[in-house]
């Protein structure tokens, strides 16, 4: 392997700035036998969440001598994943805002056979190693759940058990649209493991009689409320704002009327995190029809404001290099879209709910950025999948009419200036050199 020439220098300058830093990792790529450099890995900030799925600081890290002694270094039985083991134990002794990154690549990782760098799955007995590390880390940490394979190659999933099953009041905002709604609410009664939910309906002025009749043929389902909201200009902020008023669940779970539920955990999967004392907000892995992503994460600063980054990307193909496993690992990120947002009623009655000057756009991002910054965790989960007919109504988010309309544009406007969002905004969960420019996750050019 191979440190860039700046290797040392970075981090020695980074020192000399933040001299309470304990852990610096930075990014990496790697290096062919001729000499060839490939696969460029553009890391976020520190996630824990991501950290927990796999081993992504990797190389190059810095860490603190006395933590490293104090922890007494690397641990025999875990060879193959070593680093992965000492960096678990180390994170338990450390402030999390002491963990640094540097978003330049100073190391080259090069790809032999039989290496890791060459295939991620090329070391078995690595992966069983990192799993026992993973393992080991609940049990220090109280944790109760069980690690598993994860849904990308060489990444985990940490299940973990639910403490109990408080109420759920999943707000469905609606006007009529039938053939949308009626799949929603449908997957959501007979898909559902989740044992204890309700599901208001908010009508917003629907007119047609196959709305109605679908009304009739729900209305003796005790889970199930419908409920009048008569205005005459549509404020999806404040319609939402009045429904989780009139709800009974300690968690709000809103939730657009054209998605339709895929896996039965999907809500079970979801409260694994939202039940964590320090986690306010959680979204899911949404999918266009055509089985590719409609959602995986909102960026901050994304084409001039926030939006999706990955969109399109087939939900069946890998997600390597610059943004490794991305989609189908649980990870920090600065927001979710409300098309299924799910939030503790007491986080979201504290932070006054959504704004509701943002009437149609930046209303969900604006409600993460204000839960992020009481220092809650905004998590996204892979494993909860729903199909969102988002194309319905608006097309693509970058083909989104609302883009071009004085509304949408006097909203962005808004938004930017009350987060100062500008063209050199850093979203954390998002490497600098990356584009920004639109969701295809290439380079920064």
């Amino acid at each position: 392997d191979e440190l860039s020439p700046d290797a040392l220098y970075e981090n020695v300058k980074l020192l000399n700035e933040y001299p309470e830093a304990d852990f610096i990792y930075s990014d990496e790529d790697k290096i062919k036998m001729d000499g060839r450099r490939v696969d460029p890995f553009f890391k976020p900030d520190w996630s824990r969440e991501f950290f927990l799925t796999t081993m992504y600081t990797c190389h190059l890290g810095i860490y603190r001598k006395s933590i490293v002694d104090e922890i007494n270094g690397f641990r025999k039985g875990f060879e193959g994943s070593q680093d992965y083991d000492l960096v678990l134990r180390f994170i338990e002794k450390v402030d999390h805002k002491r963990i640094f990154h540097i978003s330049k690549i100073l190391y080259h990782w090069r790809k032999i056979e039989g290496s890791t760098a060459q295939k991620t799955n090329s070391k078995n007995y690595a992966y069983i190693a990192g799993k026992k590390a993973l393992v080991d880390y609940l049990e220090r940490n109280n944790i109760s759940g069980n690690v598993e394979d994860g849904i990308s190659p060489g990444a985990f999933r940490i299940k973990r058990n639910l403490k109990n099953h408080p109420l759920v009041s999943i707000i469905i905002p609606t006007k009529d649209k039938i053939d949308y709604l009626r799949p929603c609410v449908l997957s959501i009664v007979k898909k559902t493991d989740y044992p204890n939910v309700e599901i208001i309906i908010i009508d917003t002025g629907s007119r047609e009689k196959a709305t109605y009749d679908f009304y009739d043929e729900i209305k003796n389902d005790e889970k199930i409320k419908i409920i009048d909201y008569q205005k005459s200009e549509f404020n999806f902020a404040e319609a939402n704002n009045w429904a989780a008023q009139k709800v009974k669940g300690k968690y709000l779970l809103f939730l657009n009327n054209d998605t339709e539920v895929i896996n039965a955990d999907w809500l079970t999967s979801m409260m694994e995190y939202a039940q964590l004392k320090d986690v306010g907000v959680v979204g899911s892995k949404l999918l266009f029809p055509n089985n590719t992503i409609q959602h995986m994460g909102v960026v901050i600063g994304l084409r001039g404001g926030a939006s999706h980054a990955g969109i399109c990307f087939p939900e069946w193909q890998f997600m390597g290099f610059p943004f490794l496993h991305a989609k189908d690992v649980v990870r920090d990120v600065s927001s979710v879209t409300a098309a299924c947002l799910l939030i503790r009623k007491k986080i979201f009655d504290k932070v006054n709910g959504f704004n509701e000057k943002f009437k149609i756009a930046f209303n969900d991002t604006d409600l993460c950025l204000k839960v992020k910054k009481l220092g809650y965790k905004i998590i996204y989960t892979p494993y909860a999948k729903l199909i969102h007919h988002e194309s319905v109504s608006f097309g693509r988010p970058y083909d989104d009419p609302r883009r071009s309309n004085d509304l949408f544009e006097k909203e962005r406007r808004i938004f930017n200036s009350k987060w100062k969002i500008s063209e050199d905004y850093h979203d954390p969960f998002y490497n600098v050199n990356l584009t920004t420019r639109n969701e295809n996750l290439s380079l920064k050019i």
